[in-house]
Parts: C-alpha cells; sequence; structure tokens
C-alpha cells in the first residue's frame, strides 16, 4: 500500500519537532485519507489527513511517555466508513 506513511519520533529532534511524537503523510489526491492510532499503550492519541488535500502532513502527534515504554501505532487508510488498515508499527519512548 504505497500511500502509507507515518513517521514516529521518539526523541525531540531538530526543526520543532517533538519527542514521542508521530505524523502521517498524505501524498495521493484519491480521496482516501491517512489515519495513524497508538494503540498501545492506549492514550487516544491520532494523527490523521482527513479533510485535507493532498500533499498534506498532518500535525504531530505528541505526549510525554516513560522513557522505553513500547508503543504500537496502526497506519489505516480511510474512505468514508471504508478503512484498510497495516499491521501495527512498534518503536520505543
Amino acid at each position: 500500500m504505497e500511500r502509507r506513511s507515518r513517521t514516529w519520533n521518539a526523541d525531540p529532534g531538530c526543526c520543532g519537532i517533538p519527542g514521542d511524537a508521530f505524523q502521517v503523510v498524505d501524498v495521493y489526491g484519491d480521496g482516501w485519507g491517512m489515519e495513524a492510532s497508538m494503540i498501545s499503550p492506549v492514550t487516544g492519541r491520532v494523527a490523521t489527513t482527513h479533510g485535507h488535500s493532498a500533499t498534506y502532513y498532518s500535525d504531530w502527534n505528541s505526549g510525554n511517555l516513560a522513557e522505553g515504554t513500547t508503543v504500537y501505532i496502526q497506519l489505516c487508510a480511510v474512505k468514508g466508513t471504508t478503512e484498510d488498515c497495516s499491521a501495527a508499527y512498534s518503536g520505543h519512548a
């Protein structure tokens, strides 16, 4: 699924990129949006391109996590009530 892209950033980086943060990008104007959800730990955090024209980078969705926490983020292509989701990506805070 080439339209999918998400980025996890464990530590603060250059240019104001926060730590413990993720974002998604949608580069195709095909009517599908991108949505990434942190599924573990359960935080309710979501980054989305919904409602924006391609090419669009979502805002960074950030929140402090304990150092070393394992995170799982799932990426979904969404269109109306249809979604097509990837396996969860794992990383560390």
